[in-house]
């Protein structure tokens, strides 16, 4: 199987498990993720995510907590991701997801730096802006 085919499956394989742990009737998700190898505290990660609920796209109330369920799955699959991508030279740390429930969805890789994992969320807000217009 070629390198771009298994990426494919892998990105296929976490948006099946966003959606798994989405809130009934949400209509769009937005999702980030950040890796981080590190020799001394092994990896390091951090999500964040913003969600649309029904046909009316009304922002989930935060207050009750994250959209998005955790999930052993899905942070297995994105660090399957991370260490496949690695091991292919291609080192990213960032990774947005923008899915609707029709199906559709785009991703878009990041390259330079952590902003998530390092609490930067003026850097992060940015990012969520930007994969939410992809």
């Amino acid at each position: 199987m070629s390198n771009f085919l298994k990426k494919s499956e892998i990105l296929t394989e976490i948006v099946q498990e966003i959606v798994y742990v989405a809130p009934q009737d949400w209509s769009r998700i937005v999702y980030y993720t950040e890796r981080m190898a590190d020799s001394k505290l092994g990896m390091r990660n951090a999500s964040i995510e913003r969600c649309w609920m029904g046909n009316d796209m009304t922002p989930f109330n935060t207050s009750k907590g994250a959209p998005l369920d955790a999930s052993m799955e899905l942070y297995e699959a994105e660090n399957k991701l991370f260490m496949f991508c690695l091991e292919d030279g291609e080192k990213w740390t960032g990774l947005g997801i923008l899915l609707n429930s029709t199906g559709n969805y785009r991703t878009k890789f990041y390259y330079e730096d952590i902003p998530l994992i390092e609490n930067d969320y003026s850097t992060v807000n940015k990012r969520l802006d930007e994969i939410s217009k992809l």
